[in-house]
């Protein structure tokens, strides 16, 4: 009886707390900075995304009906000779749960990767720059429509499709893109993408708090299992991580930035460690075996190379990362 009135008390919290610091703080601020990449202020592509994926969880896996227990078999990656699998693997979902989790991972990540990408084409300022407010130029990716609602969308879509079908075993969901997201955007904005992580752990909470906002439990003995890190799709968070690392990398050299070393190796270490890059897992006969250890050492010296190749994206060499190394106007966060 107490949930309703809770929930409201939340909502309403939350929506003093963020109103106030919007209206003080940040209101003029971050709506230019938002408008000057982005057609309204509104990243499109990753609301189209999140779109895709939730609208094929509630329809055709009949989340609308079934919200914590939809279809999942016909969408699992059984087999290379099972191309109903191969193609909706990367969008479909186990559970509520899990379509939760990568939904809030993308909503954090894939707005920064849609601003490093822009509605707008490159400009240098000036006409070119007054013309693309106008409609764009360059041809149909010059357009910020299509690079916002059918390009963007489109990549982060095929990131899904690859993950789940190059992924060992059978596997399903929209992880290995949501890596390949995480994993440009911190090559782009080391820090704004730690601060993203920080915050997509926020709202899973807050979601928690709204759906569960009273918990009751007892001890419970239960069936064997086996442990919850034997099940995650390890090998198609990792691919994904480094299709995202390179791609971000190529647009650095073509827009000719380079971001900070240093930022670039924290931002990499501590996204691999708190989002679990390090899991390496292995069987034998019947026993699961994770090897921890050697994960964070692969994870380090992964770290290292990912910021030696961002730091040279348009220098011939040096670990320099001093703010005069970037572009004037290009933003260091």
């Amino acid at each position: 009886m107490l949930h309703t009135p809770t929930r409201v008390g939340l909502v309403a919290a939350l929506v003093f707390a963020f109103a106030v610091v919007w209206y003080y703080e940040g209101r003029g601020r971050w709506r230019a900075r938002l408008a000057d990449r982005f057609v309204l202020g509104v990243p499109w592509g990753t609301l189209v995304t999140v779109a895709v994926v939730v609208g094929f969880y509630l329809f055709a896996q009949s989340g609308l009906e079934h919200w914590e227990s939809p279809v999942v078999y016909p969408f699992v990656t059984w087999s290379y000779f099972y191309p109903t699998g191969i193609l909706t693997a990367g969008i479909a979902h186990g559970s509520a749960g899990h379509i939760v989790g990568n939904m809030t991972g993308t909503l954090a990540f894939a707005p920064i990767v849609e601003y490093a990408w822009g509605h707008y084409p490159p400009a240098s300022g000036g006409r070119e720059r007054l013309e693309r407010r106008r409609g764009g130029s360059g041809g149909l990716l010059g357009q910020p429509a299509v690079r916002a609602l059918v390009v963007f969308p489109a990549v982060l879509l095929l990131a899904a499709f690859v993950t789940a079908a190059l992924s060992f075993g059978p596997g399903l969901g929209f992880s290995g893109a949501v890596f390949a997201i995480a994993g440009f955007a911190v090559v782009n904005y080391p820090v704004t993408t730690l601060v993203a992580l920080v915050a997509s752990s926020a709202v899973r909470t807050v979601y928690t708090a709204l759906t569960e906002p009273v918990v009751r439990a007892t001890v419970e003995s239960g069936a064997p299992s086996p442990p919850p890190w034997a099940s995650i799709a390890f090998q198609a968070h990792m691919l994904g991580f480094l299709l995202g690392v390179v791609a971000g990398g190529l647009l650095l050299r073509h827009r000719g930035r380079r971001p900070a070393l240093g930022r670039v190796f924290f931002g990499t270490f501590l996204l691999g460690t708190v989002q679990a890059l390090w899991l390496l897992v292995w069987f034998e006969d019947e026993t699961l075996i994770l090897y921890r250890g050697a994960g964070v050492a692969l994870v380090s010296v992964l770290s290292v190379l990912v910021a030696a190749a961002a730091g040279a994206s348009s220098a011939p060499s040096g670990w320099s990362s001093s703010p005069s190394a970037r572009p004037s106007g290009s933003p260091g966060w």
